[in-house]
């Protein structure tokens, strides 16, 4: 098992092990294997909390990640917050809370693979990435 979920409840046992495996074939196309992927779903108040302490911002948001990898596998620890994810649901252009935890959890993943999104050409080509690959889970899902 490669990724860790807490609660587990995040998703069923069959939806974790599609996200594994649509996230292994994700870095296997940017050159890089998935080792482990640590992701928690925590609070508003602790994912305020956490955005203050790594990136002395005061606002909430959907996803911190926190990137361990090297040139040739991805490990990392992801906190993402479905409180704010919910309030936020017609940004992410999904339809369901589900949907939208993939694409964070795939925006996380995205950082550590060397996409950034400090500037709007930056948050396109990243959102244009996403786009795709969601597509590719949601067909062969």
């Amino acid at each position: 098992m490669k990724i860790f979920l807490h609660p587990p409840e995040i998703l069923n046992e069959k939806k974790r092990k599609n996200l594994e495996r649509w996230l292994e074939v994700v870095c296997k196309a940017h050159g890089k294997t998935l080792k482990q992927l640590f992701i928690f779903n925590v609070p508003l108040k602790d994912i305020q909390q956490l955005h203050q302490c790594y990136f002395n911002k005061r606002e909430a948001t959907d996803i911190i990640t926190l990137d361990y990898s090297n040139d040739k596998e991805v490990t990392a620890t992801l906190y993402c917050c479905s409180e704010f994810i919910r309030s936020h649901l017609q940004a992410y252009e999904v339809a369901t809370l589900e949907e939208a935890l993939l694409r964070v959890i795939l925006h996380g993943v995205l950082h550590t693979l060397g996409y950034n999104d400090h500037t709007l050409q930056e948050q396109k080509k990243m959102t244009e990435t996403e786009m795709i690959w969601l597509k590719k889970f949601f067909v062969s899902h």
